[in-house]
């Protein structure tokens, strides 16, 4: 079996890895930490929206990029290795999801708005 990542997922896979290591420093991961204010980097998760991260493991048909599971385990990978303080992995699984035709759940937006704004690119 070949797990060698096609052109498109190496590239987000490379773009998240430099904007989640830039932006997730031991200081910067330090001061959320004792910060009073949010859990999570609310400006990491603006930048992952406005890079396109965000929207790359939503469905073609759902205005996303359709890059799909592997595309989103790689970018969690590198997450992972930064420690980035964002909640990827929930919102990224339940993007990736195809939705069913009911009027009530025809997109995350509308299931999940209590997500961040950010996430809806």
């Amino acid at each position: 079996m070949d797990f060698t990542l096609d052109e498109s997922e190496q590239a987000i896979a490379d773009l998240a890895q430099q904007v989640l290591a830039d932006a997730s420093s031991h200081e910067q991961l330090r001061a959320l930490e004792h910060g009073s204010g949010a859990r999570f980097d609310q400006k990491l998760w603006a930048t992952l929206a406005e890079t396109g991260i965000l929207g790359a493991f939503v469905p073609a048909a759902h205005g996303g990029a359709g890059l799909g599971l592997v595309a989103m385990a790689a970018t969690l990978e590198a997450a992972g290795r930064c420690a980035a303080a964002v909640p990827l992995w929930e919102p990224s699984l339940s993007a990736s999801c195809p939705w069913p035709s009911s009027p009530q759940r025809t997109s995350p937006r509308r299931s999940f708005p209590q997500w961040p704004r950010a996430t809806w690119c």
